[in-house]
């Protein structure tokens, strides 16, 4: 009789364990323990094979337009963030870096930098007054809007990176441009963070096991 109840509980262990959700193959983003949401991440590449997995437009529109990590990206971390931890549920708009810039990245990236909490497209920034900033998620930066020479034709840049494609997607509530490069300047983190490490050994070997 004991022996029966041992072969019944069994059975409802493993069949508890059938109803368990896998992890879904989107979960590539493995965050920094000491991240809590402020746009620092460790990027997995993912397999050649997982193709085009998104169904929301948002994430379809950066995949299809070559920004396949920054897809996963804003549909695993900035979005999740910005709505949650933040509740911001206005406008945003985001600065989609490209997959080289992040290939080439080579410290960890403040994606919270790249993200504005309002709605900017290409007309509203040709509006901006000269050398004006705007917020954004990351709770010590600001961005610069620089403002074209007047009858020059060109864009408006920010924190000196012109925008390469312009309204990604724009649903009137989300606007997202392509950018060349971040608008963080990895090579003055990269010289600080070694002149503070060079005086704390252990700090040093954590920053390096991050990359």
């Amino acid at each position: 009789m004991a022996y029966s109840k041992f072969l019944f509980s069994l059975f409802l262990f493993v069949l508890l364990l059938q109803t368990i959700p896998s992890s879904s193959r989107l979960q590539t983003l493995i965050n920094n323990p000491r991240d809590d949401f402020f746009g620092y991440s460790l990027f997995v590449p993912r397999p050649r094979n997982y193709g085009n997995l998104f169904s929301d437009p948002l994430s379809k529109a950066l995949y299809e337009a070559g920004y396949h990590r920054m897809s996963w990206i804003t549909h695993e971390k900035l979005i999740p963030a910005i709505r949650s931890h933040f509740g911001h549920d206005g406008a945003i708009t985001i600065f989609a870096p490209t997959d080289e810039e992040l290939n080439f990245y080579p410290v960890p990236t403040k994606f919270l930098q790249q993200v504005v909490p309002m709605r900017l497209d290409r007309e509203a920034l040709k509006n901006f007054p000269i050398n004006s900033t705007i917020p954004n998620f990351h709770p010590l930066e600001h961005l610069k809007v620089t403002q074209p020479r007047y009858g020059s034709g060109e864009d408006s840049s920010i924190n000196g990176v012109s925008i390469k494609d312009w309204e990604i997607y724009d649903d009137g509530f989300v606007v997202v441009h392509g950018v060349p490069r971040l608008f963080f300047d990895w090579i003055k983190q990269i010289k600080k963070n070694i002149m503070v490490h060079e005086s704390d050994s252990e700090l040093y070997s954590e920053f390096y096991s991050e990359l």
